[in-house]
């Protein structure tokens, strides 16, 4: 396939593409950058993907976005909960730090599990893939996939209940 067949896959694909670095941002500029990026970095791989599939291509282009987005937080410490001297009397100010908290820890987690589970968790949870489709993606049976995502839930169970029973700004009920 020649640079015009890339155009192609790229008018076809770019806006779900955008929607998915947007399930996993829900910031706009974020999701575009990765996006950007995301395109980039096939561009440059195109000779050797033009060969598979629309939807293999497309699944790839997804999975590139995802992790530039996870990448972009990781740098810019999201997931830490900010020191703000200000917005305290704001409504929703508290709702916002308990919200980066929860992202902390539950990142916090998923950072602990050995690459594959990272993997799965990351399609599964943030993402919003299918069983199938992570199965397809990362190469492994949907069984496989489904143990990890049962070994995720069990251990952010007992997280979700710490939680549940936390008051605002993280002090114990």
């Amino acid at each position: 396939m020649s640079r015009p067949d890339f155009d192609a896959f790229y008018r076809k694909t770019v806006e779900s593409t955008l929607r998915a670095a947007l399930r996993v941002s829900r910031d706009r500029h974020v999701a575009l950058d990765a996006t950007q990026d995301a395109y980039v970095v096939m561009l440059e791989r195109w000779d050797l993907h033009a060969m598979r599939s629309l939807d293999a291509n497309h699944r790839y282009v997804i999975g590139i976005a995802v992790k530039k987005v996870a990448t972009w937080y990781r740098a810019q410490s999201r997931f830490e909960p900010a020191e703000l001297d200000h917005g305290g009397d704001e409504p929703g100010y508290d709702r916002i730090l308990d919200d980066l908290a929860v992202l902390s820890r539950v990142r916090a987690l998923i950072d602990r599990q050995p690459r594959r589970r990272r993997e799965v968790a990351a399609l599964r949870f943030l993402a919003g893939w299918t069983y199938r489709e992570i199965a397809r993606w990362l190469d492994m049976n949907e069984s496989t996939v489904g143990s990890h995502t049962k070994e995720m839930v069990d251990q952010l169970r007992p997280l979700i209940t710490e939680l549940t029973n936390t008051t605002k700004r993280g002090e114990p009920s």
